[in-house]
């Protein structure tokens, strides 16, 4: 059981739907169970409350997070609502959402962190101290698998959901909230200040039988008998939603449904009363309408009105014209209030035919990258190009979002586009060239990207650099040099750039001094590429963002340098794969140990540790052992990184020992585009898949219409580009040419008499 902490969060802490509950009645047996699923020895502890709208499940919600606040003095968080967005956009909302915790409760820098490791980062800041996580009203046909998506990953942290979905497929726990009973309704009207007594009490309950204990619409009647209204009008008064809203929003004042109107023409999260006073012209905030809730970043407008209200688009259309340039210069200047609310507000009002809808999008394009959903950035982004496809900017910032997405082919074509459109702007055109140059060179298409970008614009070592622009582009040229297999170039190009002490550039100048890292490894100088990367992971964790993706690859680099040096002092004169296998395993322990089983030292060993087995003639021990390193990586990396690639492809080689030349081939195709994209044609890594794919699709038998022997030509185009200096690729290209060129019958006949028993 987890027990009550007494560092109870004040209310001040807590979010303002919390703390604002008034009104809330019973539920008492609901409050219960809730708290007993939630402290109980279950973990995760999850809980999702579901219900037809208007049901009160945030309420409820709301309400067991006040009463038991002491038992999370983590603290408790609320997220959302999320039910506006479609299925597909509603992780880069929790996303954002999450990333707004994450800062203004614990103060953190967050930019450009991914969602896995976002959860993650908030999970480390919650490892001791219980907390409560509120992810609310989902939206409907969620795949049960986000469910693990959106749990912090902390046996401390308890998540609460509330869904409309009435029977969900998830594997959490779930409870279906019904109306308020007869006593409940009776305790509602009761706080109404209405006389229960005699038939008082039998018309509150024949109204409760009618409109199905229905809180929004109990809650209206007994809001009209505290005004009022006689008792007996209840058998007469109108029971469903729709019908109640209605009649209540035709008896309120011009003023007050203004400010309704508003609030229904944005998005169906809480507008801050600032804004809505600046849309109608007001001086002062206006009174808080019927139909909202106070929650943090302003008043909510409860769905049941909006729905009502959104039934007259046309006057709503008028109230989104007059927000139109106040969204707009909310955009533009910081106001302290909810920036992932006001991003969606001018979404909402993009949607109507109001004239600047470009210039409502473009920061909400912006805030995702910033944020690094580069995928919602790129949606947002094709959605502009929609209604603007010629403007030079904005071809440029979706070319950009699309290579960072890793759609290459898109960003190379709308980048050439931007760079013919933008014949009067040298800057613009400047930066959609290269663009399409980098887009190129992940390709492994060099020669079209030197002839559109490097061969006229790559900068020189020494040069001056006076901007943000210009290190931009010595990094990416750095870059380009490194891919081609020219990593000294890459070196003596940084070397320079990476100690320039202005601080606005601190963010680039990081990244140069990781890619200087990446070019002294590859060219023989581990010892100074150690000292460099960990100068940058330094640099990182001192800024208090060590869970940065560029500072874990830092420490890649540095575990790669580390192993090669280590290795190196270990190594005896004669080699031997025995030595090589326990020397490995050992040093792959003592790392585990020393910086703990995730570590990048110790995956960057375990997969030469469990490469070594193949030497040892043990595929099946060896495969076991990839996989799991292999998963491993992709937890703790994410991406596909050059790591992960080399287990995978020690994988393929498994299988290709084992026979199994179908499932070697798949696994070779799967990591050859990521290594082009990121080590270049002409690593050796990369050569090497080229090679081993080559002879596994001859060996599988496929119809490859002679794609191996392209494969065989582009890894001998890239050994050429490193000099022809690794005499044991040499020596398999002569192998791959082969096996490549043999005829067909005769291929034939080898695998079918290899294949037989």
């Amino acid at each position: 059981m987890h027990e009550n902490d007494p560092g109870a969060p004040t209310d001040a802490d807590l979010p303002a739907r919390v703390r604002w509950s008034s009104g809330f009645v019973g539920r008492h047996p609901h409050l219960r169970a809730i708290h007993d699923i939630l402290s109980g020895d279950t973990s995760p502890a999850v809980l999702m409350i579901t219900g037809r709208p208007g049901i009160g499940k945030s309420s409820l919600v709301a309400k067991y997070a006040h009463i038991h606040r002491k038992a999370y003095p983590g603290g408790i968080f609320w997220t959302g609502p999320f039910r506006q967005h479609p299925p597909e956009d509603f992780l880069s909302r929790f996303h954002l959402d999450l990333a707004r915790v994450a800062t203004e409760k614990f103060g953190l820098d967050v930019r450009g962190t991914s969602l896995t490791r976002l959860r993650q980062v908030v999970a480390d800041h919650l490892s001791t101290t219980r907390a409560l996580v509120v992810v609310d009203d989902l939206p409907p046909d969620l795949p049960p698998s986000v469910l693990d998506q959106l749990l912090i990953p902390s046996g401390q942290v308890a998540t609460m959901l509330t869904s409309r979905v009435e029977k969900p497929t998830w594997w959490a726990s779930s409870m279906e909230l019904g109306g308020l009973t007869p006593h409940e309704s009776l305790e509602l009207f009761s706080a109404a200040k209405a006389s229960m007594a005699g038939r008082n009490t039998e018309t509150v309950l024949r109204f409760t039988e009618r409109c199905s204990g229905l809180p929004c619409v109990l809650h209206s009647a007994a809001k009209a008998i505290g005004d009022g209204l006689e008792v007996r009008a209840l058998d007469s008064r109108p029971h469903e939603v729709a019908t109640t809203v209605r009649a209540e929003l035709r008896g309120l004042d011009p003023a007050t449904l203004a400010v309704l109107h508003v609030a229904a023409a944005l998005a169906p999260v809480p507008v801050p009363t600032r804004l809505i006073s600046e849309v109608l012209g007001l001086a002062a905030e206006p009174p808080m309408p019927p139909f909202t809730d106070i929650a943090d970043g302003g008043w909510q407008v409860h769905d049941a009105a909006r729905a009502v209200l959104r039934k007259d688009p046309a006057r709503l259309a008028t109230f989104a014209f007059q927000a139109e340039p106040i969204v707009l210069d909310w955009l533009a200047h910081d106001r302290g209030d909810r920036r992932d609310f006001l991003i969606q507000h001018a979404e909402a009002v993009a949607e109507w035919p109001v004239p600047h809808r470009v210039r409502l999008l473009r920061p909400t394009a912006d805030a995702y990258e910033v944020w690094g959903d580069l995928a919602a950035a790129g949606e947002i982004r094709a959605g502009i190009l929609t209604i603007r496809p010629d403007d030079p900017e904005d071809l440029v910032a979706a070319a950009r979002v699309e290579l960072g997405c890793g759609l290459q082919t898109e960003a190379v074509r709308h980048a050439g586009k931007a760079a013919e459109l933008a014949d009067t702007d040298r800057r613009v055109r400047l930066r959609a060239k290269l663009i399409a140059a980098r887009a190129l060179d992940e390709l492994g298409r060099y020669s079209e990207a030197e002839h559109e970008f490097w061969d006229a614009h790559s900068p020189s070592a020494g040069e001056d650099i006076a901007d943000e622009e210009g290190f931009r582009l010595v990094l990416a040229t750095a870059v380009a040099y490194r891919l081609r297999g020219r990593p000294a170039d890459a070196a003596t190009l940084l070397e320079p750039v990476v100690d320039d002490p202005r601080r606005e550039f601190a963010e680039i100048v990081l990244k140069a001094k990781l890619e200087w890292a990446r070019a002294l490894h590859l060219t023989g100088q581990p010892w100074k590429a150690r000292a460099v990367a960990d100068e940058v992971v330094a640099a990182y964790r001192t800024a208090g963002r060590g869970w940065h993706l560029d500072c874990v690859e830092a420490q890649t680099v540095h575990a790669e340098a580390v192993l090669e040096l280590d290795l190196a002092e270990l190594r005896p004169a004669a080699p031997s794969w025995e030595w090589s296998a326990g020397a490995l395993r050992e040093l792959m322990a003592g790392y585990a140990e020393d910086q703990g089983r995730d570590h990048p030292l110790t995956l960057a060993a375990a997969v030469r540790a469990d490469r070594a087995l193949l030497a040892h003639g043990q595929p099946r021990r060896a495969l076991a052992a990839l996989i799991a390193t292999e998963r491993t990586i992709g937890r703790v990396l994410e991406v596909d990184h050059p790591l992960r690639c080399r287990a995978r492809h020690g994988m393929a080689l498994a299988h290709g020992m084992l026979r199994e030349f179908e499932r070697q081939a798949d696994l070779l195709d799967s990591i050859l585009e990521p290594q082009i994209r990121l080590l270049g044609v002409c690593h050796p890594e990369t050569i090497e898949t080229h090679l081993d794919l080559a002879i596994a699709l001859v060996l599988s038998g496929r119809e490859t219409g002679d794609r191996e022997v392209a494969l065989v030509e582009t890894a001998e185009r890239g050994l050429a580009g490193t000099g022809g200096s690794v005499a044991k690729l040499s020596a398999k290209v002569m192998t791959a040419n082969w096996v490549a060129r043999l005829p067909k019958p005769v291929l034939s006949m080898i695998v079918t008499h290899d294949r037989n028993p």
